[in-house]
């Protein structure tokens, strides 16, 4: 009966000095077998285990799959070794009030605002919540116009803010038709090696509307098809575009229409919504409205523009009188050589009328029906 075991060592975890198999110790030869193979093996795969902050060895990317699913198979493993880390962490988070790091928006716009929260934040390696330091940033905005990769910081903004601050930028002036981006870059007060940044995407694009032709000044009456139309728009911008009109009893919306544009742009002849293209006032009262209106393409959004109208429901138009008053001035320097506003009358039908406009010194100065 042997006095040693036949078997070989297939573990650094096995007992050298006793076969569990066999019940007999192991030979010299098979050890020393079992240390060579070893030394002539080089691992091929690791793995981070960031439970116990041990990395470990295999001799193969299969051994290694094997044991992140099992790791009661030790015998995988060539060798490990655990990993002093910092016991802190830091970092800046960052919160994009814009909703989106893509932004669209046209050429007449003189807002481009972009709105950032930060906190700068640390937690040790075996902490699961992030917790504020109460520490500010330092700000770095860089622009690049027309998105061409060459990005220059933008001098005499941004700066050092202080916790709990929000960082506010109208980028308008640094920007050009077509494409654009803005870095914007968060530097920990306390160590500059702790960053944050956001970068946007801006695209100003051509689009807008402006009152050209606009026959306010004539009331737009039920049955009557020679004014019955809202518009007299000029209409620029090459994107596929919806035009919108909302129209407004003082502060409340009673009535709203869209139509698609689409890329036509209307420069010299103007562009009026009639009711062959939908047009449909009939459930309005008579008297005088807000027409609201402006262009949509995606998620741009052109300026709106805004007029009074009158409309004459078929049973009131030869018995109610209106005047309907646009373009009121802001600030009035002088009576006499200064206009207060545009207005217009209907009279019953007819077309004549006298309103007045009572000035400062109480005198009625009667102004001509345009």
């Amino acid at each position: 009966m042997p006095k040693i075991s036949p078997n070989t060592i297939t573990s650094l975890n096995q007992d050298w000095s006793y076969d569990e198999q066999s019940g007999l110790p192991f030979s010299g030869a098979a050890v020393q077998t079992f240390i060579k193979s070893k030394l002539r093996q080089s691992a091929s795969a690791a793995w981070f285990n960031p439970s116990n902050y041990i990395l470990y060895f295999f001799n193969s990317t299969e051994d290694r799959d094997a044991f992140v699913n099992d790791q009661s198979l030790t015998n995988l493993i060539v060798s490990s070794t655990p990993l002093t880390l910092s016991s802190d962490m830091f970092r800046i988070a960052l919160t994009n009030n814009n909703g989106t790091s893509t932004i669209q928006t046209a050429t007449n716009q003189t807002n481009v605002n972009i709105s950032i929260d930060f906190d700068v934040q640390t937690k040790t390696v075996t902490d699961s919540t992030w917790r504020s330091t109460g520490s500010g940033s330092i700000v770095h905005v860089y622009a690049d116009p027309g998105a061409v990769g060459a990005y220059t910081e933008v001098q005499g903004v941004g700066g050092l803010i202080t916790a709990g601050t929000t960082f506010t930028l109208n980028v308008r002036e640094y920007l050009i038709s077509g494409a654009n981006r803005i870095r914007i870059s968060f530097i920990s007060e306390d160590d500059d090696s702790v960053t944050a940044s956001i970068v946007y995407t801006i695209t100003m694009a051509e689009i807008y509307i402006e009152e050209f032709n606009n026959t306010w000044y004539n009331a737009i009456v039920e049955g009557d098809n020679s004014n019955y139309k809202l518009g007299g728009f000029r209409i620029v911008g090459a994107l596929s575009k919806t035009l919108h009109l909302e129209i407004y009893q003082g502060n409340s919306m009673v009535l709203s229409f869209e139509k698609l544009i689409g890329q036509a742009s209307y420069v010299d002849t103007p562009y009026n919504y009639t009711a062959s293209e939908g047009l449909d006032l009939s459930s309005l009262e008579t008297g005088v409205y807000i027409c609201k209106a402006y262009l949509s393409s995606g998620s741009l959004t052109s300026l709106s523009l805004s007029y009074n109208f009158m409309y004459v429901a078929e049973e009131d138009k030869m018995s109610t009188q209106l005047v309907c008053v646009n373009n009121v001035a802001d600030k009035v320097y002088n009576y006499s050589n200064n206009a207060l506003c545009d207005y217009a009358i209907y009279n019953a039908g007819f077309s004549i009328g006298t309103p007045h406009i009572l000035s400062s010194s109480d005198q009625e100065r009667p102004r001509p029906q345009r």
